[in-house]
This record gives structure tokens, C-alpha cells and sequence, in this order.
């Protein structure tokens, strides 16, 4: 089956022991990342290599170029390629300060940085998804970001290229209205990231904030992974969801979530997961997402 993850931002830690969790349920797993793989974590360096090394346009990892690749190859046209063809005495960083990432493990050179923009800039910024669900087949739409249902007609009649709408592809937070429907008319399901489930303004819309979040016709996979909460105290995480049946996957438990965040010892995560249970109605049913659900055990295209 098919697995979409969520926004890594440079945690190479939690994206292996996602990927582990799911195979071990999964050995034929195919993964596509949803952008975003870079900056903000501890081990940018680490999640390059990785996935330089194992994704490919349709093999069992694949990916989608968020908008912090984009701003990565940007920096190097803009900063580092003149600066190594003599162009400009010096350099300014990049945003997130990834070049200071490379440096710390000796891959700040011309050519590994080239490398990186070429990696990057072979990245579709869409894909589709035909899955064959249990009792039919479901038309899955991936982007970074929040994508248009009439952009995507568009992309598929031919009259227009995807590059010409990396703005919404990369960029959009749409999503963020408790009214947002990708596909109203239709049954198409656009997974998306970039909009971190941490975000107030998300989950007070509805959902349950640093887990996977629905709308109409739309699921937002990016739970804050090295974002956190305005307040700090809301479990970010890493997550996943199969594509064929909604089943949602993440890297850490509430528990490591909570001791990750120091409180303090077990009976202090304790009381902390279960305020937040209660706070935020974690055990309450997702009429969005069992709607959802229920739409893809009888897909019909």
C-alpha cells in the first residue's frame, strides 16, 4: 500500500523509526515524502543523504519538493554558486542557516551543494494517486501544499505546466478554514502538508492540534515536527497515512512526545498526556476523516 509522511524538517531519527513502524506492518510498503525534508531539525545533513541514496520518481520511496527545497536552490543561485565561481567575495546563509548544517559535516562544496539543487530540482511538486481501496478505486491528489481542484484539471488537459502554479503547490494554506473543501463537487482527496497541526489557527478550525487534521476532501499530514506550539505544549510529531484506507501512523507515541519536552518525570508526562486527551477531545471520532473513509470503500471514478 501507499504511505504518505508528513513535513520531516531534519529529523532523519523520526523518519527512520516511521518508516520502520510501517514496514514492520507493511514490507512492501511505497512511501512519497510530502516536501519539506530539510531545516528546523537537528540532522538535515543526515535526512539529504538519506534520501538522495533511496528516492526515485516512482520506486518505494518517492517525493515532493516542498517549499524549503525550493528556497534551498534559490540560496544557491542566489548565494553560493556565484560565491564558488568567483562572482562574490562572500556569502550570505541560507535560510535556516543550511549551509551551516552542511559545514558541521564537511558537505559545504560546490559539488555536494550541486548535487543537492540538482536532487531538488528533478522534485515534482504534484503527483497523483490512483489506489484500489477495498471495495473500489480513489483518486489521491499530493502536494506540499494546499492545491486547486480547477489548477489540477488544468495540469491534466494540458493547458497549463505545474511549475506555473508552485505558488499554490508549495506555498497555499487554504486549508486552514474549517469550511476549506478541496474537491466539493467531486471525490478526489488532496493529502497535503506545510501548514504545521500545531498551529492554533488549524486546529481550533477543527481537529486535534499536532495530529493529522481533515477537511473536505483534504488531509493535512504536517503534525509541527520541529515546530512545536505557540505555548510549547502540544506534542509535535512526525506523521503518516495510508493512502488506501486513512489509517494514520506516527513516529512517537503521546508519552516520548510529552518526554521529549522535559517536564519532568513520569507521573508529570502522565498528567500532561492525559490533559491534553481531555482538553482537545482526543478519543472523539473525526466525522471528516469517517467521512472520508466511507467515501473510499466505495470510490467510484
Amino acid at each position: 500500500m501507499h504511505y504518505a509522511i508528513g513535513d520531516v524538517h531534519g529529523c532523519f531519527h523520526e523518519l527512520m523509526k516511521l518508516i520502520k513502524k510501517i514496514e514492520r506492518e507493511d514490507k512492501n510498503a511505497e512511501f512519497i515524502l510530502i516536501g519539506d525534508v530539510i531545516d528546523r531539525g537537528p540532522d538535515t545533513p543526515a535526512v539529504l543523504d538519506w534520501c538522495m541514496q533511496h528516492i526515485t520518481p516512482n520506486g518505494k520511496y518517492q517525493m515532493l519538493m516542498g517549499n524549503h527545497e525550493l528556497m534551498f536552490m534559490e540560496w544557491c543561485s542566489r548565494e553560493w554558486f556565484p560565491y564558488c565561481e568567483g562572482k562574490k567575495d562572500s556569502y550570505e546563509h541560507a535560510h535556516y542557516h543550511t549551509d551551516e548544517d552542511l559545514k558541521r559535516t564537511g558537505n559545504l562544496t560546490e559539488q555536494k551543494v550541486r548535487e543537492i539543487f540538482l536532487f531538488f530540482r528533478r522534485l515534482p511538486i504534484v503527483k497523483e494517486k490512483e489506489v484500489i481501496s477495498p471495495d473500489g478505486k480513489q483518486k489521491v491528489v499530493l502536494a506540499h501544499a494546499w492545491a486547486k481542484k480547477e489548477e489540477m484539471d488544468q495540469l491534466r488537459s494540458g493547458s497549463k505546466r505545474s511549475k506555473e502554479f508552485w505558488k499554490t503547490f508549495l506555498l497555499d494554506r487554504a486549508g486552514i478554514e474549517k469550511n476549506a473543501a478541496y474537491d466539493p463537487e467531486g471525490s478526489e482527496i488532496l493529502i497535503h502538508g506545510h501548514t504545521p497541526t500545531t498551529n492554533t489557527a488549524v486546529y481550533e478550525n477543527g481537529g486535534v492540534p499536532g495530529r493529522i487534521v481533515y477537511r473536505k476532501h483534504a488531509v493535512n499530514i504536517d503534525c509541527g515536527l520541529s515546530h512545536g506550539s505557540e505555548n510549547y505544549d502540544i506534542p509535535a510529531n512526525l506523521a503518516a497515512i495510508c493512502l488506501e484506507n486513512l489509517k494514520e501512523y506516527y513516529a512517537c507515541t503521546l508519552e516520548e512526545c510529552y518526554e521529549n519536552m522535559d517536564l519532568g518525570g513520569a507521573e508529570t508526562v502522565k498528567r500532561a498526556v492525559a490533559a491534553y486527551k481531555q482538553k482537545y477531545h482526543y478519543s472523539r471520532p473525526d466525522m471528516m476523516r469517517l467521512s472520508l473513509v466511507k467515501q473510499i470503500n466505495g470510490a467510484k471514478l
